[in-house]
């Protein structure tokens, strides 16, 4: 690879990463009534359904309280949100406060982690 090849590479590689902080920016303004978890995952992703219990648990515990909302990323319809949330990993959790708050995750991690993003928009 010619090193002007390579510096062509790194500049998509700022702008997208640059497109995404945007998009974030913007997910932040995103009000909601009550806390809301959105699941983006694939019926072909495993550790999508690693996550699905835990969310499932989530919407016991929480009932009422909190908005668990599942987005197939496979599903053109909701080609938008994985736009708008700028989704490039499975599975990717956002959590939107009813503040603006929001925090995403990517990959799964743990029970833990997707415990702690609740935490961060339960206030």
């Amino acid at each position: 690879m010619s090193v002007f090849t390579m510096k062509k590479v790194v500049v998509k590689f700022l702008l997208a990463t640059i497109a995404s902080i945007c998009c974030a920016a913007q997910v932040c303004a995103t009000p909601v009534s009550k806390p809301t978890i959105m699941d983006f995952q694939a019926k072909w992703c495993r550790p999508c359904r690693a996550v699905k219990p835990v969310l499932a648990k989530i919407e016991r515990k929480y009932a009422g309280r909190v908005t668990v909302v599942t987005v197939d990323v496979d599903d053109p319809a909701n080609q938008e949100l994985v736009e708008k949330y700028g989704v490039t990993v499975l599975p990717t959790i956002v959590f939107l406060g009813t503040e603006g708050d929001t925090s995403i995750t990517t990959g799964f991690t743990g029970e833990e982690n997707i415990y702690w993003g609740l935490k961060k928009i339960m206030r």
